[in-house]
């Protein structure tokens, strides 16, 4: 279907006599789930020196240990909930019991808060002793330029990765402010992952690592190659440096540069997502620097699996014409909300309330929809009003909960891929038995983890 076509059944679409969705407020986790060539990872070090690299601001553990840097420094301290008055009150101790959440500067203060959101509404929806550890790492923003959408993307970009070498790279996309059409947004947003971007601004640690992990993972270099390497590596930093610009969004400003690819084609959100997993591996695998690399070349370097998968986690927060319920918007709202689920337009003719799953919702408060491809979250007015109390202004307490899910549900998928790889490839039975042992578990996890029902019904 060209351009023309989508646009003439756009137009009949608006003027039909249903009652189409624009939308105000919504929020898209881009998500981009694969793992390392790995048993287990030391998650404390591997933190560390992804904040030592400036590659993250801040990243917090499962178990409440924080990273981040200050003064040049990486300093780490514990993360303290605790009850005040009725309200979860934080706080961010260091080794000698210091409040040190003062040097916690700019966006490491905001993604640190973020984190504990993230993890807080984890503990609403799972029983934490059925968890797997991870890291949650906070990197910052993406800025992607689309010549064809005519349309300058931040995307916010969040690291999960398990102890056990899963890793979840997600992609937040944030509502402008502005209505938009369900046509246009399942086109230019929805479906981002179809889109080549013409230009990709990243934080100046994605680039400068990005060259070392591909040239290092990919090449064996003479003791004479390897002296050059350090030099152009050097070179390479300095130019980073020299050509990075400050962009602001919302209330921060980040130094990013452009993202050169390799291959001369057009990056898209899972290529640079496979770019994050290689970095990862590299940072993960402590590689050898300086005169360690130049006489001993490098180690063998950690690297990711042989399959990834991308999923457009979508949560709908305020549209025009919200109703109270969440039945009340499936009956006014099915055939759009149906052509979301197809994610592409679709005649009325042709029924698209028909690619609506069932609602995996028990109560009114916001509908769940699920796919093999997705999953969609649609708040009703009372529903987003019930939660006033406890929303912020990234609509936490309407999102994280929901996505914590789809993160559990993300992890139980790949490790089942992991297990093919390692049956495949590996020679180590021990390993392999090990997954085995973690699947099994997974699937009684199912079970006994969710505190409310809808993941045990569906899975």
């Amino acid at each position: 279907m060209n351009l023309d076509s989508i646009r003439a059944l756009g137009s009949k679409l608006r003027r039909s006599n249903e009652e189409s969705l624009i939308l105000d407020e919504w929020s898209i986790f881009h998500t981009y789930t694969s793992f390392l060539d790995v048993d287990d990872l030391n998650l404390y070090e591997v933190a560390a020196a992804l904040v030592d690299n400036d590659f993250a601001p801040c990243i917090l553990h499962r178990d409440g240990t924080t990273w981040f840097k200050s003064d040049g420094r990486v300093l780490s301290g514990e993360t303290i909930y605790g009850i005040e008055s009725g309200r979860t009150r934080v706080n961010l101790v260091g080794k000698n019991s210091d409040n040190i959440l003062n040097q916690l500067n700019d966006y490491a203060q905001e993604s640190w808060y973020q984190s504990i959101q993230f993890r807080m509404n984890e503990l609403i929806v799972f029983e934490d002793s059925f968890l797997t550890d991870y890291i949650r790492i906070s990197v910052g923003l993406i800025k992607a330029f689309s010549e064809e959408k005519q349309v300058n993307y931040h995307l916010y970009l969040t690291i999960k990765l398990y102890r056990n070498g899963v890793i979840i790279v997600e992609y937040r996309e944030i509502s402008p402010q502005k209505k938009v059409h369900y046509a246009d947004f399942i086109s230019s947003d929805l479906n981002l992952g179809m889109v080549g971007f013409e230009s990709v601004e990243v934080p100046l640690a994605i680039v400068d690592l990005r060259a070392k992990a591909y040239h290092e993972s990919t090449f064996k270099y003479s003791f004479h190659k390897r002296l050059k390497i350090i030099g152009i590596g050097n070179r390479h930093s300095r130019a980073v440096q020299d050509v990075k610009k400050s962009v602001e969004s919302g209330d921060f400003v980040f130094e990013l540069a452009e993202l050169i690819n390799l291959e001369n084609s057009r990056e898209n959100l899972s290529s640079i997502a496979q770019t994050i997993f290689s970095i990862i591996g590299y940072i993960a695998s402590n590689p050898r620097q300086g005169l360690s690399y130049i006489f001993f070349g490098q180690k063998k370097l950690i690297k990711a699996g042989n399959f990834w998968s991308g999923r457009p986690y979508t949560f709908i927060i305020h549209f025009e014409g919200q109703r109270a319920s969440a039945k009340e918007n499936i009956n006014n709202f099915g055939h759009s909300l149906g052509c979301i689920m197809g994610r592409r337009l679709i005649q009325k003719e042709a029924n698209p309330k028909q690619y609506l799953s069932k609602d995996y919702r028990y109560f009114d408060d916001y509908s769940i929809f699920l796919s093999d491809s997705f999953s969609l979250c649609v708040w009703s007015k009372e529903g987003v009003d019930s939660q006033k109390e406890w929303n912020d202004s990234n609509n936490g307490s309407l999102i994280y909960g929901q996505q914590a899910i789809n993160e559990f549900l993300e992890y139980g998928y790949m490790i089942n891929r992991m297990l093919l790889q390692k049956v495949n490839d590996s020679k180590d039975l021990k390993a392999v038995n090990k997954l085995r042992s973690q699947i099994l578990d997974f699937k009684n996890y199912i079970k006994d983890a969710p505190r409310h029902g809808e993941i045990r019904e569906h899975y």
